[in-house]
């Protein structure tokens, strides 16, 4: 599958093919996805995409930044018969249905990302990223929850449990929200840096330290961009170029 906005190497559904047939390992491959590249409105790119081989295990765990993007949806392919089995998309978790598949798919076998870099991600202000950062990575904590109750033997929450649940701390879901929004405020200006939008991103990024600027702060420090930024402005021996 792919997006309308994303592009596939002309290769790529090849090189799939060939991982898939010379799959030998114990575990059933159900789900293959690629590296990629990040692409501009010009169809340039602007950064490297790159993923852990099987990701799915490590992004369970507790301490696994919930925004963190370790798949490109528009590389996945997959076997019908394991989406069927797992019952398919499910709606009540858009925007991040398609995490929620992957979880899923992942507890019937290997779901696995080749590392070449064969699907073009599309950046633009229209992205889920830039228009519904909030309420994606809200159902991104919902589905993590049912796959952590679904690994422990327990049934799934509905999404309105699961706001009861979140609600029932309220100093706790207040902390969460303002987290979250701080952090859609930072995405968006990551994404407007990167499509060639500075002075929007510039806005965002105030926005951003003006609401929280701690956490902000640490965002930046992790930040892959602003590491790049700063090794092109150093030289060798530290000095500004």
């Amino acid at each position: 599958m792919c997006d309308a906005d994303d592009t596939w190497h002309p290769a790529k559904l090849e090189r799939q093919v060939a991982f898939i047939e010379g799959w030998r390992q114990a575990r059933p491959l159900v789900a293959v996805g690629t590296g990629g590249y990040v692409v501009d409105a010009q169809d340039r790119a602007v950064r490297p995409l790159d993923f852990d081989a099987e990701p799915w295990d490590a992004y369970l765990r507790e301490d696994t930044p919930v925004g963190a993007f370790v798949m490109i949806n528009s590389s996945v392919v997959m076997r019908a018969d394991d989406l069927r089995e797992v019952g398919g998309w499910r709606g009540e978790y858009t925007p991040a249905e398609d995490t929620d598949l992957w979880t899923r798919l992942a507890e019937r076998g290997a779901v696995v990302n080749l590392p070449e870099r064969l699907t073009n991600y599309r950046l633009h202000a229209s992205n889920v990223s830039h228009t519904g950062y909030v309420e994606m990575l809200l159902c991104t904590h919902h589905l993590l929850a049912n796959a952590r109750r679904r690994r422990r033997g327990e049934p799934e929450w509905t999404r309105e449990e699961f706001d009861r649940h979140l609600r029932a701390d309220p100093e706790r879901h207040d902390a969460l929200v303002r987290a979250l929004t701080n952090l859609a405020a930072y995405t968006r200006s990551k994404n407007a840096w990167t499509s060639g939008r500075p002075l929007a991103a510039i806005g965002y990024l105030v926005r951003a330290a003006l609401r929280d600027p701690v956490p902000t702060l640490r965002l930046l420090r992790r930040s892959e961009a602003v590491r790049r930024l700063v090794g092109r402005r150093l030289s060798p021996g530290g000095h500004i170029q």
